[in-house]
């Protein structure tokens, strides 16, 4: 009994330790993989999948897996229509900027959306 205790626990250990985890802000870098980059699919993937951590307090992301789930997301048709323009400028007379508007949008069941907004900053004098 207590032989078959011991192997069900060294199982397990082996288990989680040969397991790929998927980046977050609870893993370090080289403890975990990012999402989606063995396979080329960001299917499942979100933007905190590009954060890991490199030291007990720093973080760190990755511009590949940022740029790739940028382009991901920019393959759906309708990404345009709901999330808007996404480069937004920012200039000498704009006291505030409307990034997101809900107005008159259906939110889909169906799949997930996620918006990418760049914003430009003129400068400013």
């Amino acid at each position: 009994m207590y032989f078959t205790i011991i192997l069900f626990l060294l199982n397990l250990f082996i288990q989680n330790t040969l397991e790929n985890k998927i980046c977050t802000s609870d893993y370090y870098c080289d403890d975990c993989e990012y999402c989606g980059s063995s396979t080329n699919n960001f299917t499942s993937c979100f933007y905190y999948n590009m954060v890991c951590r490199y030291s007990y307090l720093g973080l760190t992301y990755s511009p590949f897996m940022k740029n790739s789930l940028i382009n991901y997301y920019k393959t759906f048709s309708d990404l345009t229509t709901f999330c808007g323009k996404s480069e937004i400028k920012f200039g000498n007379n704009d006291n505030e900027i409307n990034i997101f508007d809900s107005q008159k949008k259906t939110f889909p069941k169906d799949k997930y959306i996620h918006c990418y907004y760049s914003i430009k900053i003129a400068n400013l004098t």
